[in-house]
């Protein structure tokens, strides 16, 4: 797995929440929650009917889970836009069932929600190596290799929503992991479905994927 996230920090953030309070005048101190975002592929992508070859790469870039808080006056407080977990995209193998850190960040202790879970790209290949950029090619009338994006008019809209938005607390003295289970075997037929191969030709379109497919595939359990 290649991983090139970052820790991402809402230290900007502290000293104007210090400053404000919330609905019952209890000021937002700076704190040292730890906050982690993790992945879990249960199956993993790949495997489909004996007809055809597994797809041995399967990536995505995760590019953000967001959350914000669950006191409305906090929410207010931290502005219109939501935390993020991960700051910057981190590529997660879907072709192991190995839990995967897509980041972790440290803040104010507090009762937050899940929104949403933002990946930039899929990638599937029958060979074990990345996918001709903006190609997708099929062999013997199924999808060989292909890159997929989440279609949508505005960046929210890419977003999805899991199954389950949990509400969670974090506290200094205990880390809080947020577990990511996705349903493999799903998502690669989700995947395989928008690769439309051309009758007689190795060569195949893709058609847009929507974050509405993807939301029923993911569940957060918070630990």
């Amino acid at each position: 797995m290649r991983i090139h996230s970052r820790l991402a920090s809402v230290a900007l953030l502290l000293p104007l929440l210090a400053a404000m309070g919330c609905s019952d005048n209890t000021v937002i101190a700076p704190g040292n929650g730890h906050l982690s975002a993790e992945l879990v592929l249960d199956p993993a992508v790949g495997p489909r009917d004996a007809s055809k070859p597994p797809f041995l790469w399967a990536r995505a870039d995760v590019s953000s889970v967001t959350f914000n808080a669950n006191d409305p006056a906090w929410k207010i407080s931290l502005g219109p836009f939501p935390l993020r977990i991960v700051g910057q995209t981190t590529e997660a193998n879907l072709a192991i069932e190995d839990t995967q850190v897509l980041g972790t960040i440290t803040i104010t202790d507090g009762t937050y929600k899940l929104e949403k879970v933002f990946i930039s790209k899929f990638e599937l290949n029958t060979a074990n190596e990345p996918p001709i950029p903006g190609v997708a090619r099929c062999a013997n009338g199924a999808p060989e290799f292909a890159e997929l994006l989440i279609s949508g008019n505005s960046s929210d809209e890419r977003g999805i929503v899991p199954s389950n938005q949990p509400v969670f607390e974090v506290r200094s003295d205990t880390p809080r992991v947020l577990l990511l289970t996705m349903d493999g075997a799903a998502l690669t037929a989700v995947l395989e479905s928008h690769i439309i191969c051309t009758p007689g030709s190795t060569s195949a379109t893709v058609t847009p994927l929507l974050s509405s497919e993807l939301s029923s595939l993911i569940t957060v359990q918070s630990q």
